[in-house]
């Protein structure tokens, strides 16, 4: 398995795709092994598929189905109990607030998702989370669980109620125009994280769904899995995590990795080798991966692109994406990334 794969989604998330690409006259099971999903995962209770095979999925039926906001139509539609008992405890919660931080406390019930918070300035609550940078395909993702924390959120709070704005991780779509009407009137794209953001007097008014018996029940077996999970903490995965998020800045220094990741250079490369692995590769795996990311943005230029990851120039950037691709970025970009 590679540091990708190792970012988990419960398979619970595939309960309705097959349906909605169906029912809009696109084959569904090409798409499922196109990207190594073949025969469908069975859902259980501990059953987790690759993320980055699971966006991949919602990407290629996008394109199937020419419907850019799909993850949107997807989350709108979503029976918002089939989560399971980490969605049952948020909607059974007696307030908002609690509803909230115990989502953030078993997230990864649900999907292993290293950055989720929920903050207020005494106003404004916001309520944020981020994928790993290195799951490439995640824009279809944004938009599905953007379009299920509205939804949770009426659900609990009330039918009239409606968040402020959203922040999407996701590049600005063909047409807006749905995301403001579905989620709220001010909506930004191409954000470092995703966040609904709303009047913090809502945090503690009683739950509509409140129910204190379930609440507690599914807590416990929340509380239980959390425990059996498998979280992807291996060393590479933690560099190349750390890589990505440092590209755009400064670019990627060991020296600074291994200071946030509270360890000596000489230590950290001691314990990559031991593990074939060295400090190099790993930025170019990040490289890599961040690129793919970046070239599914079209209002991105590669001059842009080059400098978000690194490169002293834009011809750098082109050596490597024929390296990594076989191809320049503007044919990786017209091709959309299939599979040949």
């Amino acid at each position: 398995m590679n540091e990708v794969d190792q970012y988990g989604i419960h398979s619970r998330v595939m309960a309705g795709v097959r349906p909605y690409v169906e029912g809009r006259g696109a084959a569904f099971d090409p798409l499922l092994k196109a990207v190594d999903l073949y025969p469908e995962p069975e859902e259980a209770i501990d059953r987790f598929i690759p993320m980055a095979r699971y966006g991949e999925l919602l990407e290629r039926a996008a394109r199937a189905l020419n419907e850019p906001a799909l993850g949107l139509h997807l989350g709108a539609s979503y029976d918002a109990r089939a989560l399971g008992s980490w969605a049952l405890s948020f909607l059974s919660a007696p307030t908002p607030r609690l509803a909230l931080n115990s989502l953030v406390r078993h997230i990864r019930v649900y999907a292993d998702i290293p950055f989720i918070a929920l903050t207020t300035d005494g106003r404004w609550a916001q309520f944020t989370w981020g994928y790993s940078p290195l799951v490439v395909h995640r824009h279809q993702m944004c938009d599905r669980s953007m379009a299920l924390m509205a939804r949770y959120l009426r659900a609990i709070i009330g039918p009239s109620f409606r968040p402020l704005g959203v922040r999407l991780e996701r590049p600005p779509p063909p047409d807006a125009k749905p995301y403001r009407q579905f989620l709220a009137p001010i909506v930004r794209f191409s954000q470092p994280v995703n966040t609904i953001i709303f009047p913090d007097r809502h945090l503690d008014v009683p739950s509509a769904t409140a129910d204190s018996a379930l609440y507690e029940v599914s807590c416990a077996l929340n509380e239980r899995l959390l425990k059996e999970r498998r979280l992807p903490e291996d060393l590479a995965t933690r560099v190349m995590e750390d890589i990505a998020r440092s590209l755009p800045g400064d670019g990627p220094s060991i020296q600074e990795t291994a200071r946030r990741l509270a360890t000596t250079p000489r230590s950290l490369q001691r314990h990559l080798a031991g593990i074939g692995r060295s400090y190099n590769e790993l930025v170019d795996a990040s490289r890599q991966a961040s690129a793919q990311a970046l070239l599914q943005d079209s209002s991105l230029s590669m001059g842009e692109i080059a400098h978000r990851l690194g490169f002293a120039n834009q011809g750098n950037f082109t050596r490597a994406v024929r390296r990594w691709f076989g191809t320049s970025p503007r044919e990786l970009r017209r091709s959309g990334f299939e599979k040949t």
